[in-house]
């Protein structure tokens, strides 16, 4: 995608009409998973669509995420509410800050993910992959379907505390991922709320909670 194609989608790609004052919000809240899969399948590679009174621009082609990402992300700044939500809980990160400040930090990390380190951690990320699919054949035939992103919590949480930390975090992958999806489903709250919501106040019954996943999926 050129920067002509994007300004071009920009002013004429397809979307959904929403409502008049709210736009997809409603949709976004009831089930976002669904909503923008479906949004995609219904509407091609970049899709417009507002919430509330934002213009939002979902782009799924490989070369416009790229595009976005990559080629021209100076074109893409994160001062937007969804990455100032995010800082209450990552901080000025790599992946909340940008310029002068985001390129210091991608200096200070870069050696810990050379490409020879990576491969080191490949083992230990099989072994990981290997005892989670163990423990789902080990289930019990029709027993309780599997929530395949919890399980991508623990299994990522257990990859991280082998490779960074040279620790076991088994025993507390339950507890700390519980933490995290908790946490990740108050961010989306807010970030999709109807009116904006001040950080310090508890006004989370403004807001209701949103289903930010699909149902767990039934292992056969």
């Amino acid at each position: 995608m050129t920067a002509t194609a994007a300004m071009d989608a920009r002013r004429t790609a397809p979307g959904p009409s929403g409502h008049l004052l709210i736009g997809q919000l409603p949709e976004l809240r009831r089930d976002s998973f669904e909503f923008l899969i479906g949004l995609a399948r219904e509407h091609g590679d970049v899709v417009r669509f507002r919430v509330g009174p934002v213009i939002v621009h979902l782009v799924t082609d490989p070369g416009g995420v790229q595009h976005v990402l990559q080629d021209n992300n100076r074109n893409y700044g994160k001062q937007t509410r969804g990455f100032q939500k995010l800082r209450l809980v990552l901080g000025q990160g790599l992946l909340t800050s940008e310029g002068d400040f985001w390129r210091r930090q991608r200096r200070i990390a870069q050696p810990g993910f050379h490409k020879d380190k990576i491969r080191r951690f490949a083992d230990q990320m099989t072994r990981a992959t290997e005892r989670m699919l163990q423990r789902w054949t080990a289930r019990e035939p029709g027993g309780a379907p599997i929530d395949v992103a919890h399980e991508m919590m623990l299994l990522t949480l257990n990859i991280v505390g082998e490779t960074l930390l040279s620790l076991d975090t088994t025993e507390e992958s339950e507890r700390v991922g519980a933490a995290v999806t908790l946490t990740l489903e108050h961010i989306q709250r807010r970030m999709f709320a109807m009116f904006p919501v001040v950080d310090d106040l508890p006004l989370e019954h403004l807001n209701p909670p949103m289903r930010a996943r699909p149902e767990p999926l039934r292992m056969r």
